[in-house]
C-alpha cells in the first residue's frame, strides 16, 4: 500500500503526517508534533530556529518511514520565508520570519520610489510587507 508523508511548518508549531491510500480511502495519522519558536535578535529582527525545526521534521519522517517505505514527501511552510544555502547545502545566514520588524516600512519605501504598477509588474505579488520583495 502506498505511504505518503506530508510536513505543515506553522508559525509556532509543526507537524508530520503519514497517508496511505487504499481502494480509493485516504487515512492520515499524524506521528509527530513539535513546537517551534522564532528567536528574537537584539537588532529587531526575527528568525526561525532553523536547527529545532530541522531536528523536528527529522524525527517525524523517521517515525513516518517506520510502518514503511515512503513514496513522496510534501512540505507546506511560510511561503515567503527563505534560507539562503551554499553549493553544499549549508545554510549561510539565519532564516528571517516573515514576522520580524527588520523590514518594517520597507514596502512603503519601495512604492514612493518606484510607484505601485512598477512595483506589481516586477513581483507580481499582492501588497503586503512580508512579502519576501521587501
Amino acid at each position: 500500500m502506498p505511504a505518503y508523508a506530508a510536513v505543515d511548518l506553522g508559525a509556532t508549531s509543526g507537524r508530520v503526517a503519514r497517508g496511505t491510500l487504499e481502494a480509493g480511502r485516504l487515512d492520515i495519522d499524524v506521528v509527530h508534533r513539535f513546537a517551534h519558536r522564532p528567536q528574537s535578535l537584539p537588532d529587531g529582527g526575527l528568525v526561525w530556529d532553523y536547527d529545532g525545526i530541522r531536528a523536528g521534521v527529522a524525527v517525524g519522517l523517521h517515525l513516518a518511514r517506520r510502518p514503511g517505505p515512503l513514496r513522496s514527501l510534501a512540505v507546506d511552510g511560510w511561503g515567503v520565508d527563505y534560507g539562503l544555502v551554499d553549493a553544499a547545502g549549508a545554510l549561510l545566514g539565519p532564516v528571517h520570519s516573515y514576522r520580524s520588524a527588520r523590514t518594517d516600512g520597507v514596502m512603503e519605501r519601495v512604492i514612493a520610489r518606484l510607484g505601485r504598477q512598477q512595483v506589481y509588474e516586477l513581483t507580481g505579488t499582492q501588497f503586503l510587507p512580508f512579502n519576501t520583495a521587501y
